[in-house]
């Protein structure tokens, strides 16, 4: 079997493991409580996307890996790790601006896969076999956080449709006792 099929079955089925595990044990936990109860360990998860530094150190990954495809993964791995802190530490202290925080740690988050899905397909880093042991971050690293991610996503898009629900119910009722 040759590398780029192995790497590309790992990635496959990693993702497919870890959104079953978000979405049949870990999402259902979630959602009935606050968004602060339910945010708080996910983002907590998010935060060793660190280990994306990896690609960073001499002997980790061969020499041969490209910068071109190492720094950008790196940097938007921190990038990641900066947006989920801030948006932690919104979502604990109730400031009006955590979903939006939340938000664009997930928008960051999630473009920051798609790019380093898409340069390493650009730059065939599965087989020129040059990871290492970072094999491991692309292919159970990135489905295990982008799984939580959309675990993210999940529970601002059903909050909000709550919320949507809630005040379209809520007018009926204000008008009724307005008027009595």
């Amino acid at each position: 079997m040759n590398a780029t099929l192995v790497f590309a079955t790992q990635s496959t089925l990693s993702l497919l493991s870890f959104g079953l595990i978000a979405g049949w044990v870990i999402y259902p936990r979630l959602r009935g409580r606050s968004l602060r109860d339910a945010l708080t360990p996910l983002l907590l998860f998010e935060t060793f996307r660190t280990v994306g530094l990896l690609f960073l150190v001499p002997g980790i990954v061969a020499p041969a890996l490209p910068a071109a495809f190492v720094i950008p993964e790196a940097a938007g791995d921190m990038l990641a790790v900066v947006l989920a802190f801030v948006a932690l530490i919104a979502v604990r202290a109730g400031w009006r601006a955590a979903p939006a925080l939340v938000w664009l740690f997930t928008v960051e988050g999630l473009l920051d896969f798609i790019n380093a899905v898409a340069q390493g397909i650009r730059f065939n880093i599965a087989g020129n076999s040059h990871l290492g042991v970072a094999w491991l971050i692309p292919t159970y690293g990135i489905e295990a956080f982008a799984a939580v991610q959309l675990a993210v996503m999940a529970l601002l898009i059903n909050r909000a449709r709550q919320g949507a629900a809630e005040r379209v119910v809520d007018v009926p009722v204000r008008l009724e006792s307005s008027i009595a």
